[in-house]
C-alpha cells in the first residue's frame, strides 16, 4: 500500500495526544486509610481492573481514530489491486499520442492503421472514471492537446480526426506529452502511443537523436501500440524540375520528374502524368526497382504566361498522399526594367537592343544615378546599371540584390578603376581590376572561351558549338571572378567579359565593357541584342519557382511592396483567407500551410507571390524502428517509467493488469466513524 499525499502523514503526531492525556490522569493521589472501608477494597479490585481495561481500550480507540482520519486524507492506495464496491479507483492522467501522418493511411484486413488506432482510443477512453484527466495529442500539432473530458462527444470528436499532410518527429510529441504529464498531481500517469514507428520520422527530419530530455517520472507507464507489417506498394514523386532556366511562351520546355519506389518489390508498370494549370500536358509509363529512384524526362510547349501550376501525379497505390508533387513555373507576362545611367549615349544601344524583343514584354524606366534612393526598386524585375561611378554612396542596390533582385552592371564610358571598386565592393565583388585601353592601331582584345553549357545560351543556337563573331574590344576593365562569381565569356588575356554572381536568391550579371563604340564595337555585332535580351530573360524567368515548402512549415512572403494593408490568401482547396498586415512588416510569416498544393498571395487583385507546398517524403519510407532501439532511445533521453508493448487485439486485459489499483480513503473514513461511535 502507498499514500498519494504522504505529507499529510505528519498529522499522525497528533496520536501522541491521547497517550499524554492518559498518563497525566494516572498521577498518584495521597491515600488516607479508613478502617470502615477496608472490607470494600477487596470488592473494588475486580471492578478497578475492568475500568483500567476500558481506559486502555479507550486510549487505543482514540489513537486509531487519529490514525485512520489522518491516513484517509493521505489517500492510501493499493497497487495493482481493484477492490470492487469498497474503494475508489486512483485518479489517472492519461495522454494518447495519435500518429496522424499519412503513412498511417495504409489499409490491411482490419481497415486503415489510422482508423484502427482511433477505435482503440475510443474503447479505452470509456474505461476511465469520472475525474480522470484524459488528453489527446496529434503528431501533426504536438503543442495543441485535445481534452477528452466530455464522454458524450468523445467518439464523435475522435472519428472526425483526419490524416494530416504534416509530418513531425514522433519524439516531439512524446516530449510535449512528458511536459504535460509532469504537471499532473494524480498518482497514475499513463501515456498511450499509437503509431507505425517509422525510422525516418521517429526523431527529427535530419534523423538526429539529440532531443531534449523527457520529464516522465518512475510512476509513468507507456503503452505502445504498433501498426504496420503489411507488404505495401508505394511510389512517390520526389521532385519536379524545369530544366530550362529561360522560360518563354510558345517555346519548348524540358521537365524532369523524380519517382522513388519505397516498396519491397519492383513496380513493373506505372504511369506519371504532368499537368499545367489542371490540364494534362504529358504522361509516361515506366518501371522502377525496389528502393530505386527513376528520372523521367518530358518535353512540352508553354502555352500560357504568368504563374503556371505544375503538378506531377502518379496512379493510385497503397499510399495516395505522396502521389502528387506541386511546383510553379513563372513565365513573365511583363518584365519591368529600370535603367540607371547619367548619359543617354551610354544607354542608347541598350534601349535599342531591348526594343528588338518581338513579344514586347519589356516595360522600361530610366533614371540618373543621383535619383536611386527615391525609387522603390522592388517595383522592378531587373535593374540595368550603366556607369558604376555615378551611383551615390549609401544606395539601396545592395539590399535589392540580396533580397532576391536581379541586376546587370556595365561600366559607363567614363568609368575608372576607382569608380568600379567603390560600388562593386558593396556586392562582395573585389576582383574588378584596372581599366585597360589598347592604343596600338589594329590591336584589340576578343572572345576566347564561351561556356555554351550556361543556360543563357539555351535554345539560342542550332549548332552544338556555334561560332560567335567576337567584338573588337579596345577598352575594358580586367575582371577575374572568384568566390560567388562564375565567368561565362572570357577574353584572350583571361579577363572575364561576362560574369554571373549569386547572392542567395539574388543574381548579378557583370560586363567588363561599356556599351559604347569608344570601348568596343559590341553594340554593332549581331550577338549584342540577343545577349542583352537573353540576359534579362535568364535573370527574371522562373525566379519564384524555386520556392518550395513542406506541409506545416512557415511560408515567408515579401510584402515590402504591399499596396493595401491586407493580404488575401487563396489556399489549395480554393478557400480564401484574409490577413491584416502591419505596415512596418517587410515579410509575412504564414503558418497555416496544412494542405498541399499552391498557395497564392494577393494584394488587392495583384498576385504578389505563389508557393508550392508538398509532403515530407521521409514519411513515404515505411521502414520501422525496432523495439529495442525505440526503448533505448527513450531511456537515453531520461525516460524512467515502464514501457509496455500492447497486443492490438487483447489490450484491455493487459492494461487492467498493469494499471494501479484502488484508493482506500473511503474505507479509512468509514473505520474512523465506527471508532468514534465505539
Amino acid at each position: 500500500m502507498i499514500f498519494l499525499n504522504p505529507t499529510i502523514l505528519f498529522g499522525l503526531l497528533a496520536a501522541s495526544i491521547p497517550v499524554l492525556l492518559h498518563f497525566l490522569n494516572l498521577k498518584k493521589i495521597k491515600k488516607v486509610e479508613f478502617s470502615t472501608l477496608t472490607f470494600l477494597k477487596e470488592l473494588q479490585k475486580t471492578k478497578i481492573k475492568k475500568i483500567k481495561f476500558k481506559q486502555w481500550l479507550l486510549l487505543l480507540l482514540r489513537i486509531l481514530i487519529i490514525f485512520f482520519l489522518v491516513s484517509s486524507f493521505a489517500r492510501p492506495t493499493l497497487e495493482s489491486v481493484a477492490i470492487s464496491g469498497t474503494g475508489a479507483v486512483a485518479k489517472t492522467t492519461a495522454i494518447f499520442i495519435l500518429d496522424d501522418s499519412f503513412s498511417m493511411s495504409v489499409v490491411d484486413d482490419n481497415g486503415s492503421y489510422f482508423n484502427q488506432a482511433k477505435q482503440i482510443i475510443i474503447d479505452l477512453v470509456f474505461d476511465f472514471n469520472e475525474g480522470d484527466e484524459i488528453s489527446l495529442l496529434l503528431t501533426s500539432n504536438p503543442q495543441k492537446h485535445i481534452l477528452l473530458s466530455n464522454r458524450t462527444l468523445v467518439e464523435k470528436d475522435i472519428r472526425e480526426i483526419e490524416i494530416s499532410y504534416i509530418t513531425n518527429p514522433l519524439t516531439e510529441t512524446i516530449l510535449a506529452a512528458s511536459e504535460l504529464i509532469s504537471n499532473s498531481q494524480t498518482y497514475n500517469k499513463e501515456v498511450y502511443i499509437l503509431s507505425d514507428f517509422q525510422e525516418s520520422t521517429l526523431t527529427t527530419k535530419t534523423n538526429s537523436i539529440d532531443i531534449p530530455k523527457f520529464e516522465f517520472d518512475q510512476s509513468t507507464k507507456l503503452y505502445q501500440f504498433k501498426f504496420g507489417g503489411k507488404k505495401v506498394q508505394n511510389l512517390s514523386v520526389n521532385e519536379l524540375i524545369p530544366i530550362n532556366q529561360i522560360l518563354e511562351i510558345k517555346k519548348e520546355i524540358d521537365i524532369t520528374a523524380k519517382v522513388t519506389n519505397s516498396s519491397e518489390d519492383e513496380v513493373g508498370e506505372a504511369l506519371l502524368s504532368i499537368f499545367f494549370n489542371g490540364e494534362i500536358n504529358a504522361h509516361q509509363n515506366f518501371s522502377v526497382k525496389s528502393g530505386a529512384t527513376k528520372l523521367l524526362n518530358y518535353k512540352t510547349t508553354l502555352k500560357h504566361s504568368g504563374v503556371i501550376e505544375l503538378v506531377a501525379e502518379l496512379e493510385e497505390d497503397d499510399i495516395e498522399y505522396d502521389n502528387k508533387f506541386y511546383s510553379i513555373l513563372n513565365v513573365p507576362e511583363k518584365i519591368t526594367i529600370l535603367i540607371i545611367s547619367d548619359d543617354l549615349e551610354d544607354s542608347k544601344y541598350i534601349n535599342l537592343a531591348l526594343s528588338t524583343s518581338s513579344e514586347s514584354l519589356f516595360s522600361i524606366d530610366e533614371i540618373k544615378g543621383n535619383q536611386i534612393n527615391t525609387i522603390n526598386l522592388s517595383n522592378y524585375d531587373c535593374v540595368f546599371l550603366i556607369g558604376i561611378g555615378n551611383i551615390i554612396k549609401g544606395n539601396n542596390l545592395n539590399q535589392f540584390v540580396k533580397s532576391g533582385g536581379r541586376m546587370i552592371i556595365m561600366p559607363s564610358s567614363t568609368d575608372t578603376n576607382e569608380d568600379a571598386t567603390n560600388v562593386l565592393n558593396s556586392f562582395g565583388i573585389t576582383d574588378f581590376g584596372r581599366r585597360v585601353t589598347i592604343s596600338e592601331e589594329n590591336q584589340f582584345n576578343s572572345f576566347e572561351n564561351i561556356n555554351y553549357e550556361h543556360s543563357l545560351f539555351q535554345n539560342i543556337f542550332n549548332e552544338i558549338n556555334p561560332k560567335i563573331e567576337s567584338p573588337r574590344i579596345i577598352s575594358y576593365i580586367k575582371n577575374s571572378p572568384s568566390g560567388n562569381g562564375e565567368s561565362i565569356i572570357t577574353l584572350l588575356d583571361g579577363s572575364s567579359f561576362l560574369s554571373e554572381y549569386k547572392y542567395e536568391t539574388g543574381r548579378v550579371f557583370l560586363f567588363n565593357v561599356s556599351p559604347v563604340l569608344t570601348w568596343s564595337d559590341l553594340p554593332l555585332k549581331s550577338i549584342f541584342a540577343p545577349i542583352i535580351n537573353r540576359s534579362i530573360y535568364y535573370l527574371t524567368s522562373n525566379r519564384n519557382s524555386s520556392k518550395g515548402y513542406l506541409a506545416g512549415e512557415i511560408i515567408t512572403v515579401d510584402i515590402s511592396n504591399l499596396k493595401f494593408p491586407q493580404v488575401k490568401v487563396i489556399r489549395p482547396d480554393k478557400s480564401e483567407e484574409y490577413l491584416n498586415i502591419d505596415s512596418n512588416l517587410k515579410f509575412l510569416k504564414y503558418n497555416n500551410s496544412d494542405q498541399i498544393g499552391i498557395y497564392k498571395f494577393y494584394s488587392g487583385n495583384e498576385l504578389i507571390d505563389a508557393v508550392a507546398v508538398n509532403v515530407d517524403l521521409n514519411e513515404s519510407n515505411l521502414k520501422q524502428f525496432s523495439q529495442i532501439d525505440f526503448e533505448s532511445l527513450l531511456k537515453e533521453n531520461n525516460f524512467k517509467g515502464t514501457i509496455l508493448t500492447m497486443d492490438n487485439s487483447n489490450y484491455k486485459n493487459e492494461i487492467t493488469q498493469a494499471r494501479f489499483g484502488s484508493e482506500l480513503w473511503r474505507i479509512f473514513l468509514l473505520i474512523t466513524l465506527i471508532l468514534v461511535l465505539l
